[in-house]
């Protein structure tokens, strides 16, 4: 695994910018929760990872938290891509034609950093592909590739899979895919995501505290972490905005609160162009910010959501993925699998991700406001750019 220097924020929508507003006291209480948010349509063209992230996490059962990395899935796809022909290679490229896809394609490259990147391909056994396009991936993604039993012997090569991810996320997702998920498989393109962000001002473990969280499916405890300081901060007349740093300045976390109460909120409403609005807002401010300490995690199975985003040729019998190789004729996307990891505590953020692609044949701020996290919140983690997300979550129920 690489490591990486990247431009990371986490957070529930993203920031970097602008001064002003010296010496003032921000309390950030939370607000905001819903019900499902299922959203239709195919993603344009050009669609960003911090779209992509938004659509997957607002897919999903009433009240439910939700993680996703955007990034980690994109990239996955993009191995996908260098073997896909015709109308395939159309759709994907379309999918996937965000510079910051390409620009991603860096992120083993850079050196030392927050964060590590891995990419892998594991073809089966006697299903060789072609020199070509294993050095592609090689060259271009840093990728290695093995041969494993995926139809023989799929628990076999399952746990291979999931040992690689354990590696490459520093244990934090152990499991990505099961046998059942791989034993009818030709190919399994696996991508590994793990950030670690230490933050510039550390809250004080003595001032931790139990306190409610008042999810959409009814209130429970959560350890309530508190510190009053310099932070960036936004807000308008539907959400509230704080930014985070961490160790190194390329490097922060932003929290957005709606406002109203849980079960209220319509996530969909919480666009990329309203959070880069709100995010130019951004001033200094005096805050007094409470979030809470969590551990979330998921396992997403998110084919059925690609094929309502606009993955339809690739994941039918009429892909064509014959530039992986001779052999490959007649393979399809047949699943896309994500575990995601998201820790926040009194001293970091830690996070990974896991994706698998397996291949199968056939405004003005008050002088006091308060921030207090203890409703459903959204975050985003991201390289560069807010639109550039890495990871994507709702924190809701537990």
């Amino acid at each position: 695994m690489n490591r990486v220097k990247a431009f990371l924020m986490l957070g529930v929508l993203v920031a970097t910018g602008c001064g002003g507003m010296q010496n003032r006291t921000v309390t950030m209480e939370p607000n905001g929760a819903e019900g499902q948010q299922r959203i239709e349509g195919a993603l344009q063209p050009g669609a960003s990872p911090l779209e992509l992230g938004l659509r997957i996490v607002n897919d999903r059962a009433e009240g439910a938290s939700r993680c996703a990395s955007p990034v980690s899935l994109m990239a996955a796809l993009d191995m996908a891509r260098e073997g896909a022909q015709g109308e395939t290679r159309k759709e994907l490229d379309t999918f996937l034609s965000n510079p910051l896809v390409l620009e991603n394609r860096k992120l083993d490259k850079i050196g030392d950093g927050a964060l590590l990147v891995a990419n892998a391909l594991w073809s089966n056994e006697g299903l060789r592909p072609s020199d070509e396009y294993v050095n592609v991936l090689r060259s271009r993604l840093g990728a290695r590739a093995d041969v494993l039993p995926l139809r023989s012997e799929p628990s076999k090569a399952a746990d291979a899979i999931n040992g690689w991810v354990k590696e490459n996320t520093n244990g934090m997702i152990e499991k990505l895919v099961e046998a059942g998920d791989v034993e009818g498989a030709s190919v399994v393109l696996t991508n590994a995501l793990y950030f670690r962000g230490v933050w510039a001002s550390p809250f004080p473990s003595s001032n931790t505290e139990k306190a409610l969280f008042h999810s959409s499916r009814g209130d429970y405890d959560v350890p309530m972490m508190y510190q009053e300081g310099e932070f960036r901060y936004a807000e308008n007349e539907n959400v509230q905005m704080v930014e985070m740093a961490y160790g190194e300045e390329d490097y922060r976390m932003l929290v957005v609160l709606p406002r109203g109460v849980a079960g209220e909120v319509k996530w969909d409403s919480i666009s990329p162009a309203v959070i880069m609005n709100l995010y130019g807002e951004l001033e200094d401010a005096r805050v007094k910010l409470f979030i809470p300490r969590y551990d979330s995690r998921n396992t997403l199975h998110l084919v059925s959501l690609l094929q309502r985003l606009g993955l339809e040729n690739s994941t039918s019998a009429a892909a064509d993925f014959s530039g992986m190789g001779s052999g490959f004729t007649g393979e399809q996307i047949g699943d896309v699998i994500q575990a995601v990891r998201f820790t926040v505590d009194e001293q970091k953020t830690e996070a990974a991700a896991a994706t698998a692609v397996v291949m199968l044949r056939a405004a003005l701020i008050p002088e006091n406001v308060t921030f207090r996290a203890d409703r459903p919140f959204l975050y985003v983690v991201y390289y560069k750019t807010p639109q550039n997300a890495i990871f994507v979550g709702i924190q809701d129920a537990k």
